[in-house]
């Protein structure tokens, strides 16, 4: 079966898309329950034409010449490690969604098969 790539591509955009707001799902837990469900169906497409015939060899080019070694450099001596930094402060609980989204499962159903995600999507 063959499946086209622009299918790949766009299941890959939006699992990158969603994959923020997943992540902080996972690390805050947010116990709001979500406003909505998205369904995302991503079809197989059409048929696929038969594979063209293979196209003549090139003509090998000529091998250029090799370039001289530079000399190797002294490795330099480990600086000394600095201070640490003022801890910040404590983020907010649950999965806030910047403005123009709110909380929402996604729902992506693939020729391989479907994942459902919590994410923020846009309103």
């Amino acid at each position: 079966m063959n499946i086209p790539s622009s299918a790949f591509l766009a299941l890959g955009a939006v699992s990158l898309v969603a994959s923020g707001g997943l992540a902080a799902a996972a690390i805050t837990q947010s116990s709001a329950p979500p406003s909505r469900t998205v369904t995302l169906d991503i079809p197989t497409g059409g048929a696929t034409g038969p594979t063209g015939a293979q196209g003549p060899k090139g003509d090998k080019g000529a091998s250029g010449a090799t370039g001289a070694t530079g000399a190797r450099g002294a490795i330099g001596a480990t600086g000394a490690r600095g201070p640490a930094g003022a801890r910040g402060a404590t983020g907010p609980a649950g999965l806030e969604c910047i403005t123009g989204f709110s909380p929402a499962i996604l729902v992506i159903n693939a020729p391989g098969g479907q994942i459902t995600q919590f994410t923020c999507l846009k309103d």
